[in-house]
């Protein structure tokens, strides 16, 4: 839930459109131990609407200048040992809310 959150990205540079993202967001973090086709999708459970982020460390951390791709689904493939960032991000500025991310990888 990203009610209680705040924004700090407006906006990503793999953005497809100009998205309002002045919602609150929220990120998380993870390493794949090996190369694996991931699938991400974010599922709302409320009246908010969001879009993920994917955001690939090249060594300054989670940055919205290193994305790689956005959407409500992302697939991608999962480079052994890399940091990827997901971010779930609110449109249309506050309240936030709840959400799902469902992660597959087939």
């Amino acid at each position: 839930d990203t009610s209680a959150y705040v924004n700090n990205i407006n906006s990503y540079g793999c953005a497809s459109q100009s998205w309002n993202l002045s919602g609150p967001e929220e990120s998380y973090s993870f390493v794949s131990s090996t190369q694996v086709a991931v699938e991400l999708r974010i599922l709302t459970m409320g009246s908010s609407q969001f879009r993920l982020a994917l955001i690939e460390d090249f060594g300054s951390g989670c940055t919205e200048v290193d994305c790689i791709d956005e959407g409500t689904v992302i697939y991608f493939t999962a480079t052994a040992g890399v940091t990827y960032y997901v971010v779930a991000d609110t449109l249309w500025g506050p309240p936030g809310g709840a959400y799902r991310i469902g992660i597959e990888c087939p």
